[in-house]
């Protein structure tokens, strides 16, 4: 009965990713800060979108996407060994409505990171 109860508690962490990210418990996720424009703020328009990709980001797996569509963002690295990303938009997005940016990427050892951002553009 013991080893009944055990080997369903391995199914069960084995099923559900154990935790982490779905990489393990040693994952450590990629985190995003200092978004420029902040999440979920109102801006008249939107030219350009700024972020911090911590240090721990496999950058060769780095997806940027605004509504949907990829963009390929600078990346300057930081004194800190953060990466800083920055687009510019070919054309002000000026259509009133949430802009939805998002970021993905994977951790450099192996934990998948996804970070959705809304900035309403209203005019």
């Amino acid at each position: 009965m013991v080893f009944l109860n055990i080997s369903t508690a391995s199914f069960n962490s084995l099923a559900y990713g154990g935790g982490g990210g779905g990489g393990g418990s040693s994952c450590s996720e990629v985190t995003f800060s200092e978004e420029n424009p902040a999440r979920d703020s109102v801006v008249p328009s939107l030219d350009k979108f700024s972020i911090v990709a911590s240090k721990n980001a496999d950058l060769g797996t780095l997806v940027m996407k605004v509504n949907g569509e990829q963009v390929n963002p600078i990346i300057t690295t930081k004194r800190s060994g953060d990466s800083q990303l920055e687009t510019s938009f070919a054309a002000p997005i000026t259509t009133p409505g949430k802009v939805r940016i998002t970021l993905k990427a994977m951790s450099k050892d192996g934990c998948d990171s996804l970070q959705p951002i809304y900035i309403e553009v209203k005019p």
